[in-house]
């Protein structure tokens, strides 16, 4: 649902770079203590704003998008940051199954995409 009203409806997203790159950082964030204070729901919509803001594919703000879903705009925007955190540290992490997981080709090696180094430089 989230996947589909970000993307204004496009059927075949699931194979994205944006997309993937939004489940990586989803499935990053599942083994975080510190993201327990947020609901699935806004993991979600925090993930695929970065991933596809990222990749100049927004098409609304994150107002728009949380108030449409029913969230604060606020928390998103925390949420959000505590998930670049756990991305800025994904490499020194223990638990490596996941960045494995999606540096596969069939993932399009999302877990080393170049993209979010770029973006990281030009937000500072």
């Amino acid at each position: 649902v989230f996947t589909e009203a970000l993307n204004d409806g496009d059927d075949d997203i699931t194979n994205t770079e944006a997309f993937l790159f939004s489940r990586y950082l989803i499935e990053l964030s599942l083994v975080e203590y510190t993201m327990l204070k947020y609901t699935n729901g806004e993991i979600a919509i925090s993930a695929h704003y970065i991933s596809y803001k990222m990749n100049k594919e927004m098409l609304c703000s994150l107002e728009r998008i949380a108030k449409a879903f029913g969230y604060d705009a606020e928390r998103i925007k925390e949420c959000s940051k505590d998930i670049c955190t756990i991305l800025d540290n994904a490499e020194s992490y223990w638990l490596h199954a996941v960045k494995k997981k999606f540096s596969l080709e069939r993932y399009k090696n999302v877990a080393n995409w170049k993209k979010y180094m770029i973006y990281k430089s030009s937000t500072k």
